[in-house]
């Protein structure tokens, strides 16, 4: 597993090198694990009685990059709002053109990679969305068809996006799926979701390994 520390550096968070999914976190001077329950088979992430945590408030605070668009590019459609992003470790900076989430609709699916990598996703046009840095270093993963290759942060374990290599085409429009988590300045509390099931819906069915 890969290790990464930020802030304090008294957690190291590790993370599976080879699909990005982030399996725990080992405090020093601690003797439990914080383990990530998205990766135990057969748990319903949607079914867990959560102990919520801001932990926006930890100390030191965590300071997003600042993302200057110098000039807006040529967009799909008018009208698209921009939404900052990056990765955790701020190696990756891109630019979302989306509706406003105020009334877009965020998909959650409970499908295998959705659940252990954490995806809330919008699928934006790809002309929509705007690379500045750390694109060319992200990791890549692929399973089942091979149809859509997940790309993460090889640092912090970032799942950032999935490119359906132009095979998913909605009335003809290239898209990619965004992870909304990534996006700056968002209260995922706020977020309208369409709940997807995935595990029982998309074939073939998810086998550990392939």
């Amino acid at each position: 597993m890969v290790s990464y520390f930020f802030g304090d550096k008294q957690g190291a968070h590790k993370f599976c090198p080879t699909c990005g999914s982030s399996v725990l976190v080992d405090f020093k001077g601690v003797d439990e694990l914080a383990l990530n329950a998205r990766l135990i088979r057969d748990i319903y992430a949607k079914e867990l009685e959560l102990n919520e945590i801001d932990g926006k408030q930890a100390k030191p605070e965590y300071k997003e990059p600042k993302i200057t668009v110098e000039s807006e590019p040529q967009l799909s459609a008018s009208g698209l709002t921009p939404y900052n992003a990056n990765c955790h470790c701020g190696q990756l900076t891109y630019t979302v053109y989306i509706q406003s989430l105020t009334d877009h609709i965020v998909s959650s699916c409970n499908c295998s990679i959705c659940t252990r990598n954490g995806y809330l996703c919008v699928y934006p046009e790809r002309q929509d969305i705007i690379f500045h840095t750390g694109y060319d270093r992200l990791s890549t993963y692929s399973f089942g068809t091979m149809t859509a290759t997940h790309k993460f942060c090889p640092t912090c374990g970032s799942s950032v996006l999935a490119d359906f290599n132009g095979k998913l085409s909605l009335g003809g429009v290239d898209q990619l799926a965004m992870n909304v988590r990534m996006f700056q300045d968002v209260d995922l509390k706020e977020l309208k979701l369409y709940h997807f099931d995935g595990r029982s819906n998309l074939k073939p069915e998810y086998v550990v390994g392939k």
